[in-house]
């Protein structure tokens, strides 16, 4: 089983695929689109990254290169519960459960944004010891913080826009997820032009203007949202903690990944402010400038897979099953 349309209706259904061949096709639909929303995690550090090297000065530069980890640090929480709330929604979609996957949907929300509210609050107060644990030296420290500080005003959308992308994708509205990443990306782009290169502020404007096109696509992604038939619907009442374990549990292989990477990021600054300096860690950053596409198509292809897994298991339809498990394989054995 895998989500399309029904004839004549703008209403997502599940829809069992006899022919491997609809399902490869529903796979390539859905690919681009959670590509996009994997870059869209990442265009605040590549932008940034860009911006900064050019117009400020390699110190900023290494700054960045110190806070990346953090991002990564983020997505554990926002992986965990977009993916989680995925795999647990679609299951019931799966068994026609739609009462049951608008609550999964509508707790997933609510725990995004409260997540993004206490990471808020933590990060614009300790916004140094922060930067201290991540690497930063002494002189490093306050240009990192500072950095960290814009990139904490855009927690809550940060971790609210995966939930709205993944299940407008699911929904049969690929372009709309897009959409949001272009508009991220432009007005990342503009106030970055009009903050660094006119105005000639400091770090801070560069990661707050990160944040504030993370708001933008939020705005467009919610209204978007609002204005179209969808999997799973956002209602307060449906909000319950009963579903918290399952999205978590579900999500927490997404944890250990980013996890990872960022326990990685870390040790790397670590070693490479007590090494090279900031010259050595301005490279890093560049480095992870390079490598950040290729990771989200990988990432991309194991969301993809999840959601089509998730609706056939809870069809039991081992069929589907199979032939997903064979295109995975196959792009798999492609990035290997």
């Amino acid at each position: 089983m895998v989500l399309c349309k029904k004839s004549g209706s703008s209403q997502p259904t599940p829809v069992k695929k006899t022919d491997s061949r609809l399902l490869r096709r529903e796979f390539n639909t859905l690919l681009p689109s959670f590509y996009m929303t994997i870059i869209a995690s990442s265009v605040c550090t590549l932008i940034n990254g860009l911006i900064v090297g050019n117009f400020i000065g390699t110190t900023d530069l290494a700054a960045v290169g110190i806070a990346a980890p953090f991002t990564q640090i983020l997505a554990i929480f926002y992986s965990t519960v977009s993916s989680g709330s995925q795999a647990v929604c679609c299951q019931y979609i799966g068994r026609g459960d739609k009462k049951k996957a608008d609550a999964v949907f509508s707790t997933a929300l609510f725990v995004s944004g409260l997540l993004g509210l206490l990471l808020t609050v933590s990060c614009v107060g300790f916004a140094v010891p922060v930067a201290r644990l991540l690497g930063a030296d002494a002189s490093l420290a306050p240009l990192t913080a500072r950095y960290i500080r814009g990139l904490a005003v855009g927690f809550i959308p940060c971790l609210l826009n995966p939930i709205l992308m993944t299940f407008i994708q699911m929904g049969s509205h690929p372009k709309k997820s897009i959409a949001a990443v272009v508009l991220q990306t432009i007005v990342n782009l503009s106030l970055d032009y009009l903050f660094i290169i006119v105005m000639h502020k400091s770090l801070f404007y560069a990661s707050l203007a990160s944040s504030l096109g993370a708001m933008a696509a939020l705005i467009y992604l919610g209204v978007t949202y609002a204005r179209q038939d969808n999997i799973a619907m956002f209602r307060v009442s449906y909000i319950t903690l009963r579903f918290v374990t399952p999205i978590f549990r579900f999500g927490f292989l997404q944890a250990v990944t980013f996890g990872m990477c960022a326990a990685r990021g870390v040790v790397f600054s670590h070693l490479l402010m007590s090494s090279g300096g900031a010259d050595a860690a301005s490279a890093w950053s560049v480095m992870l400038n390079v490598t950040v596409p290729i990771a989200a198509l990988d990432l991309g292809t194991e969301q993809v897979c999840e959601a089509m897994f998730s609706v056939s298991v809870g069809e039991k339809d081992s069929y589907s099953v199979r032939q997903i498990w064979n295109i995975m394989l196959v792009w798999g054995g492609l990035y290997i």
